[in-house]
């Protein structure tokens, strides 16, 4: 689809509209939610690293990367209550994610794509619940975003050299610095580049060697490090090597095990993305496949991998490893509700009633009604508010 240009006015009222939705979803009553357990043992790791910058790695006791407490660490001068710097924390990569989703989406799309990718991300039941919380699972996302941000810059501009590549592998390492499934993003921008390059064109397969080099450089001072492990069931690559299934497992075909995943899998997102968004992904998903969308499918392979991934290797796992697969979700909703917006306002035209509306004045209202829908079916809160209560 053709960019829509949006001009510099519109652009800052949209901007701050965002911005106050964002601000007004994740600030209002933050200390209110009850203190989860991973926030605690994190924060209580950057309050050790901010006394003594010798523990800087103390993380990499329990077999953690320390991107986020070191955030954390530093953004603790700031005097503020320990739990809800944190959280702030989690809020400003959100906002990193807004940037870069809507970066992707006017890009390979139009505008309209990146803002109703970016309002989704604001409402979906999961990021109202995780961006609220002191974890390291939205850096991550955020990470993950950005290095599949800089693979849609290096397709666009094609010319651009080596450094954005670079920029490309810095963002993944810091994921990797962040997280241990950033393993499961690494991957994606180089899906992206593959999909988007010019036919006979090799130099991309020797930048993104050298963007692989980078991500590997600045990943290398978590191994270099003096900390040791202090348990016995940490891994410094996976983390936990008891959750994640050996290749013998994985050659007996556990049938069992991957149909439990599925399951748990579809259950939460049924709840936490809900039906209405789950029905425009697969009307965005046929699209792109009927249009031979090269790039779109690249958006499609960034929302499937990493949860098909956990299907097939996970013994064991919690919703927000999901977390990371949603920013393609978004787009992808996006996609949908643009494209069936601009198909009810071609409707509304043949109606009398509308036939003195400007064309603008009926995309807002398809618009609109097509949101009101979408957000149906408890969209605010995962499943229905008394069961919930």
């Amino acid at each position: 689809m053709s960019s829509t240009s949006l001009n510099a006015n519109k652009a800052l009222v949209v901007g701050f509209l965002v911005l106050f939705l964002f601000g007004i979803t994740r600030l209002l009553n933050l200390s209110g939610f009850p203190l989860f357990t991973d926030e605690a043992i994190y924060i209580h790791w950057a309050q050790l690293m901010r006394s003594d910058w010798d523990d800087i790695f103390i993380s990499k006791m329990d077999g953690k990367q320390p991107l986020y407490m070191w955030l954390v660490a530093l953004a603790l001068n700031f005097k503020l209550d320990p739990l809800i710097t944190g959280r702030c924390i989690t809020i400003l990569a959100s906002l990193c994610s807004i940037a870069g989703i809507f970066y992707i989406g006017k890009t390979l799309f139009n505008y309209r794509v990146g803002f109703f990718a970016v309002l989704s991300w604001i409402f979906l039941p999961y990021l109202l619940f995780f961006d609220r919380l002191a974890l390291a699972d939205g850096l991550l996302t955020a990470c993950g975003v950005w290095s599949v941000a800089m693979a849609v810059y290096i397709i666009k501009n094609p010319k651009s050299g080596i450094l954005p590549f670079l920029f490309l592998g810095g963002f993944l390492g810091c994921a990797y610095m962040t997280k241990a499934t950033a393993l499961l993003l690494v991957p994606i921008p180089f899906v992206f580049l593959l999909l988007g390059k010019k036919r006979g064109e090799r130099q991309w397969i020797y930048r993104s060697v050298a963007a692989l080099g980078c991500a590997a450089f600045v990943a290398l001072p978590y191994f270099l490090s003096q900390t040791g492990l202090a348990i016995s069931d940490r891994d410094l690559i996976v983390h936990r090597q008891d959750l994640v299934l050996t290749p013998s497992e994985l050659l007996s075909l556990p049938w069992a095990i991957w149909y439990r995943n599925a399951e748990i899998i579809w259950e939460f997102y049924c709840a936490y993305i809900t039906w209405p968004i789950l029905t425009l992904l697969g009307f965005a998903i046929g699209s792109i496949f009927l249009e031979k969308n090269y790039i779109g499918i690249g958006v499609i392979f960034w929302a499937v991998f990493p949860t098909l991934a956990i299907v097939l290797v996970a013994k064991g796992f919690f919703s927000r490893y999901f977390i990371i697969a949603l920013p393609p979700l978004t787009i992808l909703a996006a996609v949908a509700f643009e494209r069936l917006g601009i198909f009810i306002s071609k409707l509304m035209e043949r109606a009398s009633r509308f036939g003195n509306m400007s064309v603008t004045a009926k995309q807002v209202v398809a618009f609109c009604l097509l949101f009101f829908i979408t957000f149906l079916d408890s969209f605010f809160l995962p499943g229905n508010l008394s069961k919930t209560r």
